[in-house]
C-alpha cells in the first residue's frame, strides 16, 4: 500500500514548482466505502478561518492501481483549495491546464474511460459490487450516459418521473432523459 501523506506531499511540491495558489488541506484520509467517486474536498469553517480536508478512494493506494492515477485524484482535490475553484468552473479549468501542460497529467471534471476501467477491473478482482447500492439512474437517451444514481426515491427521483422534461444531461445538455429503476 502507498503512503498517502507521502504522495500528497509529491503533488503540493509540484503544485508549488508552478504557482498554483492552493491551500494546504488540514488533512488527508483515505474512504474505504468510496466505489464510485475517487476523490472529494470538504470546505470547512474552523476558527474564523476556511480549511480543507481531502479523501481519497482507499484502493487508489493499492499498488495494483497506476500511481498517476491517485496523483490525478489528489491534484484535482488540491485545484478545490484554490480560490474560487470548490466548483469546476474557468478557474479550477485554468489551473487543471497549467498541471497538465506542466506535467502531462490528465486531470479533467470526469474521470477518464482508463481509470474507470481500471477501477472497474480492480473491483471486479477483488470482488467488490460498485452499484449494487444504487436503485435508480437517470441515463440520457441522447448520448447514452449514466447522469445520476439515487440510493432511495427521494424527492428529486419523484420529480424526475413526473417532468423528465424538466430536467437535462450534464454532459450533451439535451433534455432527453428517463429514469431507470434497477
Amino acid at each position: 500500500m502507498r503512503k498517502l501523506r507521502e504522495v500528497a506531499m509529491d503533488c503540493m511540491k509540484k503544485l508549488d514548482a508552478i504557482g498554483v495558489p492552493y491551500t494546504k488541506p488540514r488533512r488527508f484520509l483515505t474512504n474505504s466505502r468510496a466505489k464510485k467517486r475517487q476523490g472529494l474536498c470538504t470546505k470547512m469553517y474552523v476558527n474564523g478561518e476556511y480549511e480543507y480536508e481531502i479523501q481519497v478512494a482507499s484502493y487508489l493506494l493499492d499498488e495494483e492501481i497506476p500511481i498517476e492515477h491517485l496523483e490525478n485524484t489528489l491534484l484535482h482535490e488540491l485545484i478545490h483549495t484554490c480560490p474560487y475553484c470548490m466548483n469546476h468552473g474557468k478557474n479550477f479549468k485554468k489551473y487543471a491546464n497549467m498541471i497538465n501542460k506542466a506535467y502531462g497529467y490528465n486531470i479533467s471534471i470526469y474521470t477518464s474511460k482508463e481509470e474507470q476501467s481500471t477501477r472497474e477491473q480492480y473491483m471486479e478482482k477483488k470482488s467488490i459490487s460498485c452499484d449494487s447500492q444504487y436503485k435508480f439512474s437517470v441515463i440520457c437517451d441522447t448520448c447514452h450516459k449514466e447522469v445520476s444514481r439515487y440510493m432511495k426515491e427521494c424527492k428529486t427521483v419523484q420529480r424526475i418521473r413526473i417532468h423528465p422534461e424538466r430536467y437535462y444531461c450534464k454532459i450533451c445538455g439535451k433534455h432527453n432523459l428517463r429514469l431507470v429503476k434497477k
